[in-house]
């Protein structure tokens, strides 16, 4: 009869209780979130550290294409009217390849929310609107060369300055 009851008690201590499986998967599942919000925010944080470098790129390349034009930015041909945005791309036939390799594009590219390109005061003022990301979605901003003998760039008017830190 011992050796029937130790048999018994054996098996019945071999394995986990109901509750020590949910305790474990519970504490898998918290990690689990928590190590996925770290990525989400890390994979953030990199995309609008490409865009800081590609904000300073371009802003590098504009200036070449001024200094080497007349002081004017881009602001003819296929940018064709003041204080309208337009694609990077259109600047292309500017910068490339005098001034940058290539036109940096946006690296996560939500749809319609690529770099866009203005000018203003016949070539004497630009903005370039970028889409910042955040946790929520992102937000657009502006980076906005000094405007020239006292006027005010006002391109992208509504839109916050971009804070890059």
């Amino acid at each position: 009869m011992r050796n029937k009851k130790q048999s018994f008690l054996k098996s019945a201590q071999q394995g986990f209780s109901l509750i020590e499986i949910l305790v474990v998967i519970s504490i898998i599942a918290l990690l689990i979130s928590v190590v996925a919000y770290s990525l989400v925010s890390a994979r953030i944080k990199a995309r609008n550290s490409r865009r800081a470098l590609d904000l300073s790129q371009l802003q590098k390349g504009l200036e070449i294409y001024k200094s080497n034009n007349n002081s004017d930015y881009p602001s003819s041909g296929t940018v064709p009217s003041a204080n309208t945005a337009y694609a990077l791309s259109n600047l292309s036939g500017f910068l490339v390849p005098d001034a940058i390799n290539q036109i940096p594009a946006d690296p996560s590219l939500p749809a319609g929310n690529d770099y866009q390109y203005a000018w203003g005061d016949s070539g004497k003022m630009y903005a370039i609107r970028i889409y910042l990301s955040n946790e929520v979605g992102g937000t657009d901003c502006a980076y906005r060369s000094p405007g020239v003998g006292g006027v005010t760039n006002n391109l992208f008017t509504g839109l916050p300055v971009c804070d890059l830190e």
